[in-house]
């Protein structure tokens, strides 16, 4: 959401960028990384969006988990990605949120991790047998 507000800013996305007033433990994540600041204010400058926000953005990323593993191996990963992410509604109170700039964020980041925590893993098989193994099953 911070990267969105800095394409585009008016208060409309303001307000719905900072809706959430209280953390609960709903918003786990977002929990734990809060603390108190010199102005005693609990977020500081974490943003707590809208929980339409979260919903959209775990609708996409199950989709990203069932079909990754079978897209991977192709090209036009992305592409292919967006298509899926497309058809996920979405709505924002501003008309003027560009809400393909938050898709191709996300399948840049998704994509980016899922390949980083596969090296990780690569790297992390001690035997050349087992490495091979891991690697022939994402084929």
């Amino acid at each position: 959401m911070k990267k969105c507000l800095e394409k585009h800013i008016c208060q409309d996305c303001i307000n719905y960028a900072r809706h959430q007033k209280q953390l609960d433990h709903s918003h786990l994540l977002s929990f734990l990384k809060a603390y108190p600041t010199s102005d005693y204010t609990t977020f500081g400058n974490l943003i707590i969006p809208h929980n339409n926000f979260y919903n959209f953005i775990y609708e996409l990323e199950n989709i990203f988990i069932k079909l990754f593993p079978s897209i991977s191996i192709k090209n036009g990963v992305g592409s292919k990605l967006r298509l899926h992410f497309s058809n996920v509604p979405y709505s924002h109170p501003c008309k003027l949120f560009d809400k393909s700039f938050l898709l191709n964020l996300y399948i840049r980041l998704r994509i980016f991790t899922a390949v980083k925590f596969l090296n990780r893993t690569l790297l992390q098989e001690k035997k050349l047998k087992n490495r091979k193994l891991t690697i022939l099953s994402h084929l």
